[in-house]
């Protein structure tokens, strides 16, 4: 039987040290492609595929896909694949962050940060191989700018209506730009809220952004800033994220780490710090952090986009062989 080709642009992102039980031995390969849009062929994100790998004691070889995730990280249509198991997937979300705010209302006064995004999940959704799937990434939102963030979703097999949704923080409020994104607003088995930005002083120091939610629970909330120190910015994903920007006592703010809580460069983001003085606050960390606010009369940190992780473990397809790995 002809065996499959291997995908194109494919890299091997790791492989463990061989694991020896008698006379067998085994490994887990990681490979990554490039997952593009199908009408304007920009990269959207990565798929990536884990497999196990056995040799016996005469040097036979055999593979096995145990694991396929895909990260979006843009707006595209997602086609299900030939192997997807409806007894074994997760769709998760995280809803976008929003950008702080820059000034405080009046002189002297820092501004506030901006919320983080919130998460949301389910399992064994059931789709149909070879349908088209609507993934989007929602904007920002902009609490300067007085502009609700949007949300993170992935659409039903029927594409006709939201099956996992994260939410942004709706800081059009405009009296509460600190507002995260919330569990309440979300669509999914398991949400979580984004943590909330804090707020600005009288002494030019502004707010923390807030870190985003995960799979491991709620952003943290940033903190206030204090005289003339702003407020840190808070944690991603109940701690297990990116860590939220340093405060500062004088100068721009502290940038917040990208989350690793799903991969070593894809997570839940850490929001970053307000501004001490008239500087800068921080930006925010990937994926779904809320940026930091000004100093007073300032530029805000800028919040970041979500992401979307489909992951699942392969249905048996018959009269279909794993490619030789070349090993």
């Amino acid at each position: 039987m002809m065996r499959a080709k291997l995908p194109r642009k494919r890299k091997l992102k790791f492989m463990t040290r061989w694991l020896v039980i008698g006379a067998s031995a085994w490994a887990l390969l990681c490979f990554s492609t490039p997952q593009l849009d199908p009408v304007t062929g920009a990269r959207v994100g990565w798929t990536e595929q884990q497999y196990v790998v056995s040799k016996d004691a005469k040097g036979n070889k055999d593979q096995q896909l145990v694991l396929t995730v895909t990260f979006f990280t843009a707006s595209t249509t997602w086609t299900v694949p030939t192997d997807w198991n409806n007894a074994s997937n997760q769709i998760e979300c995280i809803g976008p962050g929003a950008t702080g705010a820059q000034t405080g209302g009046g002189s002297g006064i820092g501004a506030d940060g901006a919320g983080g995004g919130a998460y949301a999940s389910s399992s064994n959704l059931t789709y149909t191989a070879g349908n088209n799937i609507t993934v989007t990434l929602g904007a920002i939102g902009d609490a300067t700018a007085n502009v609700d963030a949007l949300t993170t979703w992935v659409n039903n097999n029927a594409n006709s209506a939201v099956a996992v949704l994260a939410a942004g923080p709706l800081c059009r409020t405009g009296a509460n730009p600190r507002v995260a994104g919330l569990a309440s607003g979300s669509t999914g088995t398991t949400k979580f809220d984004g943590g909330t930005g804090g707020t600005g002083s009288t002494s030019n120091a502004g707010g923390g952004g807030g870190g985003a939610a995960g799979q491991h629970g709620a952003g943290a909330n940033a903190g206030n800033a204090s005289g003339g120190t702003s407020g840190a910015g808070g944690n991603g994903d109940a701690g297990s994220g990116g860590a939220g920007g340093a405060a500062t006592g004088f100068g721009a703010g502290n940038p917040g780490s990208s989350g690793t809580n799903f991969d070593a460069t894809h997570g839940s983001g850490g929001g970053g710090s307000g501004a001490g003085g008239g500087f800068s606050g921080g930006n925010g960390g990937n994926y779904g952090a809320g940026g930091g606010g000004g100093g007073a009369g300032s530029a805000a940190g800028t919040g970041v986009k979500g992401l979307i992780r489909i992951s699942y473990t392969p249905a048996v397809v018959a009269g279909f062989n794993m490619p030789m790995l070349g090993m």
